[in-house]
């Protein structure tokens, strides 16, 4: 593991458990279990895996409009943040700035109980493309030619 990635997952948990993409399911209610999507399958698959790649802040600017007002990112270890947060957060984070990285996903499938919920895999690979500045830290990571391979994380 080279010192950027390294960092990375440090500052990662400094703000959040997973980055971005890995938010978890809001807590299961009366209103979201059992209950018929609104959307197709497909559809859902879909918007899952537009806003894995590019709406999440991880792998591209994060698009707040992508993300309900009642939002709730809850890791581990760190959050609950909500939706104001959770931006920042993946803001001041910056990985898509330093980063040139695909998330390789895969295993896309609907929740059969969960209401309009997908759950899938990363894996991202890819390379650092300029240093990395954390906002509001005095860390500024070097680029290193080695390349970035995460684990795998479900969603």
């Amino acid at each position: 593991m080279n010192i950027s990635l390294q960092f990375l997952l440090l500052a990662a948990m400094a703000t959040t458990t997973r980055f971005a993409h890995c938010f978890s399911a809001p807590a299961a209610t009366s209103a979201t279990v059992n209950k018929q999507n609104t959307l197709s399958d497909q559809q859902i698959m879909d918007l899952a895996k537009e806003y894995v790649v590019g709406k999440n802040g991880f792998y591209a600017p994060i698009d707040p409009e992508a993300h309900s007002e009642d939002f709730v990112f809850r890791g581990g270890v760190i959050g609950p943040l909500n939706k104001a947060d959770y931006c920042t957060t993946m803001t001041k984070l910056g990985v898509f700035n330093a980063f040139d990285l695909n998330p390789n996903s895969f295993g896309f499938c609907v929740d059969p109980e969960l209401k309009n919920a997908c759950r899938f895999y990363v894996r991202y690979t890819g390379k650092q493309v300029q240093p990395w500045r954390v906002a509001g830290t005095p860390y500024d990571i070097p680029i290193s030619d080695k390349p970035v391979a995460g684990p795998t994380e479900s969603f």
